[in-house]
């Protein structure tokens, strides 16, 4: 039975992305439930931060190829990166297991100053071409794009993938 009484459903395949949370104890939950089932994980992180290996786990790790190969062969287009700012505006700022803790990288990168030179800064470089801009979290995306309307320029902020855990 799983959650709320649920039946357990036929699966052959289990597919886990975000493969490097696997050792969690319900991932460990659902592959004990279908020992006949293969195993499938995606990861673009396939170093735990903890050092522990995924090697009982899957069988065989297989590498996609780099942006680098993917441009080359072209499957995508080359990109122009911007990075104004002279100093690591990231330096100092926490990390937990390898990872910046977003809350405080938030407050380090979601300012006025910061986010108004990415709007300046497109408009010198990026105008009139299709633009992706990375942000911290939710906010500081609302706050980029917000920006960017406030110039006049046709913006919105989308949350295309959720690194919270869910329940």
């Amino acid at each position: 039975m799983f959650r709320g009484g649920a039946e357990k459903p036929d699966a052959d395949i289990i597919i886990i992305d975000e493969a490097h949370h696997a050792r969690a104890k319900t991932y460990q939950r659902i592959i004990a439930a279908y020992p006949e089932a293969i195993v499938l994980g995606m990861t673009a992180t396939p170093c735990r931060g903890d050092g522990r290996g995924l090697g009982n786990i899957f069988d065989v790790m297989i590498e996609a190829p780099q942006i680098p190969e993917l441009i080359g062969l072209g499957f995508l287009v080359g990109t122009q990166i911007y990075a104004p700012v002279a100093e690591d505006v990231a330096s100092g700022v926490r990390t937990e297991k390898g990872d910046y803790v977003v809350s405080a990288l938030s407050t380090r990168m979601d300012t006025d100053a910061l986010v108004g030179d990415i709007v300046t800064h497109w408009g010198r470089y990026g105008q009139n071409k299709p633009t992706v801009i990375f942000a911290v979290d939710v906010a500081h995306s609302a706050h980029i794009a917000g920006e960017f309307v406030k110039a006049g320029v046709c913006s919105r902020a989308s949350q295309w993938f959720d690194t919270t855990p869910g329940p």
